[in-house]
């Protein structure tokens, strides 16, 4: 966490705003955020960390943005439903073919005296779409549309919460008490079975 975000966490009345950046196979891309206005943003990329300057359409709903998970080797699935209300939605979902397109999700502060954001977006998460599916609206209401998608790199990072197994052994060769301490959680398996040993 950057120095700027540290120390604006000891002031009240933050806001956190999500970006979300959608890369179809075409090489055509897509942004939106949680706020009301168009911005351009700049993030560092997901899979190189580079600073990128971004634009992301406001003025849109989405929800269920996931929260960052530390699970270690395991990948994780999420999904995001957007209101297709906005144009720029409605163009992306029925003109584009989404099914394995990047995907990125960044988490940005905001200082709610100022409006501004106290420091670049950090990566939240991201991965690959796997399934993109509308909802049909009823009279008077609004379709959606949900994205489903699994992480990919993220899902191999260290966990950097828990103590390492390279750690322990460096401390007491052969001791193996941490073999298993990138595991965070327990995650549902989408197919087949495993016992515990």
């Amino acid at each position: 966490m950057d120095s700027a975000t540290l120390t604006a966490l000891a002031q009240p009345g933050l806001v956190l705003r999500h970006f979300v950046y959608i890369i179809a196979l075409s090489g055509d891309e897509f942004g939106f955020w949680e706020g009301i206005d168009d911005v351009t943003v700049s993030v560092p990329a997901a899979r190189t960390g580079v600073s990128t300057s971004r634009d992301y359409r406001g003025g849109m709903a989405f929800d269920a943005v996931p929260n960052a998970v530390y699970s270690g080797d395991i990948k994780q699935q999420y999904s995001i439903t957007f209101d297709l209300t906005h144009v720029t939605a409605e163009t992306m979902v029925r003109g584009y073919d989404l099914r394995l397109a990047a995907i990125e999700i960044h988490r940005g502060t905001f200082d709610a005296g100022g409006g501004g954001l106290v420091s670049d977006p950090v990566v939240l998460e991201h991965g690959q779409i796997i399934k993109a599916e509308s909802e049909l609206s009823g009279p008077g209401q609004a379709a959606s549309f949900t994205l489903d998608f699994k992480t990919i790199d993220a899902a191999n990072r260290g966990q950097p919460d828990r103590k390492s197994n390279a750690s322990q052994i460096d401390r007491s060769a052969g001791d193996l008490f941490y073999k298993y301490a990138s595991r965070g959680r327990e995650i549902a398996r989408e197919w087949g079975s495993y016992s515990r040993k």
